[in-house]
């Protein structure tokens, strides 16, 4: 995994370029900034930074709305 450039960009916390990455080809603001917020915090490359199971439930985008397909 240490040859992965998307592990390397969250290990070396560039978070920006990581989204970057992630966002090509994806319609405008289709990872919310609270769904990045979240996902950066639960894979946090140091264990300690990582959010307990209390603090993930709380966390604004899993109280929010549910996305329903039309």
């Amino acid at each position: 995994m240490p040859n992965d450039p998307y592990y390397k960009l969250i290990k070396d916390k560039k978070y920006d370029t990581f989204w970057k990455a992630h966002s090509r080809r994806r319609p405008v603001n289709y990872f919310t900034e609270e769904f990045k917020d979240l996902f950066t915090r639960m894979v946090a490359y140091n264990p300690s930074d990582r959010p307990k199971i209390e603090e993930i439930a709380a966390h604004p985008w899993v109280k929010g709305s549910v996305c329903t397909h039309s």
